[in-house]
């Protein structure tokens, strides 16, 4: 994984999956955050919380979120690091700043990421405008980034498209 170009100092084969099936990262729409096991999630929340340009807040422990920042309304798109997730290869994941930190109270953002002692989730805001098909035989992950534009006709329709189509090598 990186952020802004930076890798994440991760110890080897963090999110590889193990001969017996565990680990990995899981891509789960019924999850909403994106949860991390802990040999990730520290050094990925450290390095996003170095590379985020805008003031901490207290974190919203009810909520079980440990990463809060105001979000002015002047924000800049430029204060906000994209996050990568690196497959085998070649093979990357980008993450624009909307599918890893939610707003969770007016002006308060917190990184849509938690903690995990088990298992690493992709969960569904980080994969929000991905289309995900999987082949079974070779394990592999077709993903493609879906974009968004509401149509200007009186029926108002939600449309999408698709930018590209990326084959994620997880083996």
């Amino acid at each position: 994984m990186s952020v802004d170009g930076y890798q994440v100092p991760l110890p080897p084969n963090t999110l590889r999956v193990n001969f017996d099936g565990s680990g990995g990262l899981i891509v789960d729409s019924g999850t909403a955050l994106t949860n991390l096991i802990e040999a990730a999630y520290y050094p990925v929340t450290a390095l996003l919380d170095q590379q985020i340009q805008l003031s901490k807040v207290v974190p919203i422990p009810n909520l079980g979120l440990e990463h809060c920042y105001e979000m002015p309304s002047s924000m800049s798109v430029d204060q906000l690091p994209k996050l990568v997730i690196h497959f085998n290869g070649s093979d990357d994941l980008e993450l624009s700043w909307e599918n890893y930190i939610m707003e969770v109270l007016d002006g308060v953002g917190c990184l849509a990421i938690a903690p995990s002692p088990m298992h690493s989730i992709l969960g569904n805001i980080a994969a929000a405008e991905l289309l995900c098909a999987t082949h079974t035989q070779h394990h592999d992950i077709c993903a493609s980034q879906m974009h968004w534009a509401m149509s200007l006709n009186q029926s108002r329709h939600i449309v999408g498209y698709l930018d590209t189509v990326k084959l994620l090598d997880t083996t």
